[in-house]
């Protein structure tokens, strides 16, 4: 596999996570309270919760539960930044050329 299909693999499943932590907070938000009740919203707790639980581990206990999720997707973004300007330093990723650039 070439290095920039490994880098496109692993960009679409941090974004997988990004958006599903989004999701997530806003299907809370429609929800409230009922959200445990909701398969959908349970089904990304799965997906989201290792993430949620890693970030918890790193952020210092003052810190409270209700800001982990907006920093988990901060630390990925993050990761995705930091994914992209190494295979980009690397040589990995091509910078695009065409018209005008």
């Amino acid at each position: 596999m070439e290095p920039y299909s490994i880098f496109q693999v692993v960009q679409l499943l941090l974004r997988l996570v990004i958006y599903t932590f989004i999701g997530q907070g806003l299907l809370g938000l429609i929800l409230g309270p009922r959200r445990q009740e909701n398969g959908v919203w349970l089904a990304m707790d799965k997906l989201t919760r290792p993430f949620w639980r890693l970030t918890r581990r790193l952020i210092p206990g003052f810190i409270g539960d209700r800001a982990i999720a907006p920093l988990a997707i901060a630390g990925l973004l993050t990761l995705n930044l930091a994914l992209y300007m190494t295979f980009h330093a690397l040589g990995w990723i091509a910078p695009r050329t065409g018209v005008g650039g």
